[in-house]
């Protein structure tokens, strides 16, 4: 098995439900946001407030980010701004939704 081939698919991220209206743009920007978070940081608050953060930078609005292997959630959220993501590698989920206006 090639080397490369199986440190890419380690830390594989996989969209496991969004908007469908989600841009596309906001998408790629918020799947960097995670990979740099994750890599930067060893605690789980300081990940998904490193997300928040990068997040609320560029897109205006207040943003939500749940990090965590089990959880359930109910929410209402400013469409069409919520992306669910799974690392295939670890079992984590990241769930990310804006929740209003500044």
């Amino acid at each position: 098995v090639n080397k490369m081939a199986a440190a890419a698919k380690k830390d594989e991220l996989a969209v496991t439900k969004k908007d469908e209206a989600l841009d596309e743009e906001v998408e790629q920007f918020i799947t960097t946001a995670v990979e740099n978070a994750f890599n930067a940081e060893k605690e789980m608050t300081k990940k998904a407030a490193a997300i928040r953060k990068d997040l609320e930078a560029e897109y205006e609005g207040f943003w939500h980010v749940s990090i965590g292997k089990s959880f359930a959630s109910t929410f209402n959220y400013k469409s069409p701004n919520f992306i669910q993501l799974r690392r295939t590698y670890d079992g984590y989920s990241i769930q990310i939704y804006q929740c209003g206006e500044q």
